[in-house]
């Protein structure tokens, strides 16, 4: 199989991207740590993210809020379990219990020369089934917010299951008493071998930009231009230049759907309280641009709008 794959002009390719996107990461990483090394910057965003979790605190209130956290999970993609004093509620049943997750110190917050970013207060950080948990004291409370939601789970990238696919070598799912999650992605060594095509659908949302691809159709929406769905079949039409939209009314309308019942829409589409707008717009730039003392002014800018592309 190894010799079939080294014939293979698509894995060799595929071996060259991941060595350059291999060395991209390890000097940008380098790049990354030495200019965090510099204090100045690690305490600003250090002091902006501190900042956020303050947000959340007075958001939910104290005692904490039901209704504040429904709130929040409506607007933005996490889920949240609130617990203690006999209380102990969570915005999804599936949400995880305290127990079950070990909650600790992170690496990347410390006071360490050689850490990412400075260290936070009152918060500890948990990893489990592909989410990341941030716990926040909050009185006798504790406010564990989830990132994604949990019932979004990312397929990740398919180089790791290619890769030991292709050396033939089973993954280490447990260690010490630790079970690991299950692999990111999927191995694309059948896709090599047999010219398979994937069944998996594929999207995005970036900037107000959505796409979702399934089969041969491919929906697409962007506000800079006309605002409207394109549907495009990629077999035929790999540039995009043929709007099948309107003979094809219904395939789009079934592409729509998920979109349609998203977060991403609710957004959107939520009702904005434009006194509330007005008084942010005030108190941001003030608060940000006085978050921390610098030798430089801090200058802080604020934009509104339904999405990324459309700030004004």
């Amino acid at each position: 199989m190894i010799r079939q794959l080294r014939r293979s002009l698509s894995f060799r390719l595929l071996a060259i991207f991941a060595a350059l996107a291999a060395a991209f990461v390890y000097f940008a990483t380098i790049g990354i740590r030495w200019v965090y090394s510099e204090d100045d910057l690690r305490e600003l965003i250090s002091g902006h993210l501190s900042l956020h979790i303050d947000y959340v605190r007075r958001d939910i209130g104290s005692p904490p809020s039901i209704e504040r956290a429904t709130a929040i999970t409506e607007k933005v993609p996490v889920d949240i379990r609130i617990s203690g004093a006999g209380f102990n509620w969570a915005s999804d049943p599936d949400f995880p219990e305290m127990e079950e997750l070990t909650f600790g110190a992170s690496d990347i917050f410390s006071e360490d020369p050689g850490a990412l970013l400075g260290e936070l207060t009152d918060v500890e950080f948990a990893v489990a089934d592909r989410h990341r948990f941030l716990k926040i004291d909050q009185g006798d409370f504790s406010i564990v917010v989830s990132s994604p939601r949990i019932s979004d789970v990312s397929t990740g990238p398919d180089l790791l299951p290619t890769i030991l696919d292709i050396a033939e070598v089973d993954p280490i799912m447990e260690k010490n008493g630790w079970t690991a999650p299950p692999l990111p992605g999927e191995s694309l060594v059948p896709v090599f071998k047999q010219d398979q095509q994937s069944t998996r659908e594929l999207y995005f949302s970036h900037e107000g930009n959505k796409a979702l691809r399934q089969g041969k159709w491919k929906a697409v929406i962007s506000p800079y231009f006309d605002g409207k769905w394109q549907l495009f079949n990629m077999e035929e039409d790999r540039t995009e230049l043929y709007d099948l939209s309107s003979p094809y009314p219904e395939s789009l309308q079934n592409m729509k759907a998920p979109w349609v019942k998203s977060d991403h829409e609710k957004m959107e589409e939520a009702d904005i309280n434009e006194a509330e707008l007005e008084e942010m717009q005030v108190l941001v730039p003030q608060i940000m641009s006085t978050a921390l003392e610098l030798k430089v002014p801090l200058k802080v800018d604020i934009k509104t709008g339904a999405n990324w592309g459309e700030m004004d």
